[in-house]
């Protein structure tokens, strides 16, 4: 699932991130960080509606290396026509787990720890 939170976990596999965007959005660029703020590499995104959206990096830093497995921030920035577009990031994690009880039903997201069902944004 994607949930609200800016970390990109890359492993051999890759790494599987999202994004909200509050309005359509014709220039979307993602931009990963090492944990000392560098930006690693980019991805520019075109022509996306409003909502959710999910995507795979396979690791490939902007220099043509592959960057080394383990946890990047994430920022995005959205613009239409020129004119800024909220955009929030998202960070997917595997559901471990269903809590029920009287107050509703809640997710166990590994160890990004429990969320409602309205806080997961997309489900993969």
């Amino acid at each position: 699932v994607l949930v609200e939170g800016k970390n990109l976990a890359l492993s051999e596999a890759g790494a599987v991130g999202g994004f909200e965007l509050s309005g359509p959005a014709d220039s979307v660029t993602l931009s990963i960080r090492d944990s000392s703020g560098a930006e690693i590499a980019s991805v520019e995104m075109n022509n996306l509606e409003a909502g959710s959206h999910n995507y795979v990096w396979d690791g490939t830093a902007a220099n043509g290396t592959r960057a080394a497995d383990g946890v990047y921030t994430v920022t995005v920035t959205a613009t239409q026509g020129g004119e800024s577009v909220r955009a929030n990031p998202l960070h997917f994690g595997a559901v471990s787990g269903v809590i029920r009880g009287a107050a509703g039903t809640d997710l166990q997201v590994g160890a990004l720890g429990i969320f409602k069902i309205s806080d997961i944004k997309q489900i993969l």
